[in-house]
């Protein structure tokens, strides 16, 4: 049997735009309405279509789009402010807000959904949008807080009718690669997998790490090789229906 591969081939981004990849891959842009406009102007039809997902616009962005922005001194601009605003915001080290309570460590903040934006679609409403302020509040006030979810790999569900007119949904899986994700790793540089005691017995969990501007936010994902079929499905759809999964 031949194995297929899918390759990604992406856009190569001019040196002088360099900071929009930096950028697209660290969530402090999405409540940044400024942030949010310079991705617009590269594209807007794009942008409507890829959900406001930087990563996919810098993804199918043509080199012509691209080589006229190096050429346009006011996006460069504009890309500059951007820039300037985010190393003040999330690069540069910042003296933390006061606390009344004197931490050893991080706060842990966990959550079973983290709504962040749109474009990462494990959060189903309420819950998860105040989850996500939360991150955003304490990144623009750099306190020491990390949230800590599940990464769920078919968020949302797609409704449809079938051929004899009754309601259906499908759970289509997420594509992580247009996804801001990168696996967390320990001092050592070694990528994270932690050991959870489940009711049936041990279960292994990637860690994934997605940047909040100054906010970790790691997520579990037990979608791995080594764990029971019943296992890999824990983290697959947020809030699923079986009784034992929830």
């Amino acid at each position: 049997m031949k194995r297929i591969l899918t390759y990604q081939i992406y856009p190569a981004i001019p040196e002088q735009l360099a900071f929009l990849e930096v950028l697209s891959r660290n969530l402090w842009w999405c409540w940044k309405p400024d942030a949010v406009a310079l991705f617009r102007r590269i594209d807007p039809r794009l942008w409507i279509e890829s959900k406001s997902n930087p990563i996919y616009l810098l993804s199918h962005v043509s080199q012509k789009r691209l080589e006229q922005l190096v050429a346009d001194d006011s996006f460069l601009a504009h890309l500059q402010r951007i820039k300037d605003r985010y190393t003040m915001r999330v690069v540069d080290n910042v003296e933390p807000s006061r606390n009344i309570y004197e931490q050893a460590g991080p706060v842990a903040y966990f959550s079973m959904e983290f709504g962040i934006h749109e474009s990462i679609p494990i959060f189903a409403g309420g819950l998860g949008v105040l989850a996500g302020d939360h991150l955003k509040a304490a990144s623009n006030m750099a306190l020491p807080l990390v949230g800590v979810g599940l990464l769920y790999r078919k968020g949302y569900f797609r409704q449809y009718l079938d051929q004899e007119g009754w309601q259906q949904e499908e759970y289509p899986e997420i594509e992580l690669y247009y996804l801001p994700l990168e696996r967390a790793r320990d001092p050592q540089g070694n990528e994270i997998t932690i050991s959870i005691a489940g009711p049936d017995g041990e279960i292994r969990a990637f860690v994934w790490r997605i940047r909040v501007g100054r906010t970790p936010l790691f997520l579990l994902d037990t979608n791995l090789p080594e764990n029971t079929p019943e296992a890999r499905e824990i983290t697959a759809r947020l809030y699923a229906g079986e009784p034992k999964i929830r």
